[in-house]
This record gives C-alpha cells, sequence and structure tokens, in this order.
C-alpha cells in the first residue's frame, strides 16, 4: 500500500524556482516531466518519493489549481506519521512556504489527517471544512509510482 502526504504550497515563485528550492532542502535529484502540458517533477529520498505538481496548464495556460502541490508517497501499509515530523522540519529549516497537508487514508476505518506547519495553530476542522481541503489537496493528485 501506498501512503501519501499531500502538502499544499503557499510560495508564489515560479514551477522551475520551486523544484530548485526543493532538491535543495531534500537534497535530491527531481525529474521534470510534462504531463499532457502540466509539469510533474519526481525523485526518491530512499524512504519516500517526492512529487511536485505545477498549478498551471501549459497547452491551455489555464490555472488547473491555485497552488502548487508537494506529495510524499511511502510504500507501506503501516502508518508513516514518523515521517511527518521530519518532512516539517525539512520545510520549516529550507523556508518553505505551506498552508497545510493532508494524509490520505487507505482503509475506511481512518480518518483524513489534516497538518499544518509549525507557525500554524492546530484546528479542529468541520466536515464541511474537511471536504473543501480534500477537494483541494487532492484536485492536482497524481500517482507516478
Amino acid at each position: 500500500m501506498t501512503r501519501y502526504l499531500s502538502i499544499v504550497l503557499g510560495t508564489d515563485t515560479s514551477f522551475e524556482e520551486l523544484v530548485s528550492e526543493i532538491k535543495y532542502v531534500f537534497d535530491i535529484g527531481l525529474l521534470t516531466k510534462d504531463d499532457k502540458g502540466r509539469y510533474i517533477a519526481t525523485g526518491d529520498c530512499g524512504k519516500y518519493k517526492v512529487i511536485v505538481i505545477d498549478k498551471l496548464d501549459r497547452t491551455s495556460e489555464l490555472l488547473c489549481d491555485e497552488h502548487y502541490t508537494l506529495e510524499f508517497a511511502m510504500n507501506s501499509e503501516n502508518d508513516n506519521y514518523e515521517y511527518e515530523d521530519n518532512i516539517r522540519n525539512i520545510l520549516y529549516k529550507g523556508k518553505i512556504k505551506w498552508i497545510r497537508g493532508v494524509w490520505n487514508t487507505i482503509n475506511e476505518n481512518e480518518t483524513c489527517k489534516i497538518i499544518y506547519p509549525y507557525d500554524k495553530q492546530y484546528k479542529s476542522k468541520s466536515y464541511n471544512d474537511f471536504i473543501q481541503i480534500k477537494s483541494e489537496c487532492f484536485s492536482g493528485f497524481i500517482s507516478y509510482l
């Protein structure tokens, strides 16, 4: 089973600059591919795969998403929340701005877990807030594994 942590980024840089920043802070190589007009950069840290998803569709010059998305894919049936603090620390130390993250569910007994940067307050979300966040975070969901 693959578990995903999808993070909504809060940066206003270009996709190329963002990919360069992610390469640097995670100390990995990222390969960028054009997926039907939308750039996707992927790399492997060993513990998890890193996927950077562009917010722009270059075939029509339309904005697909309001924000860039940074996804982490872990191959495990176990909860991978132990990676959460590691990823949070890397983003914090690398000064990568992000808004929130959502862990996907693997089975129907789980609920999505929403995480926030260290500088945000942890708030419990209502079901309607959750549905809005889930649709935002997973609108660009792509599995390239």
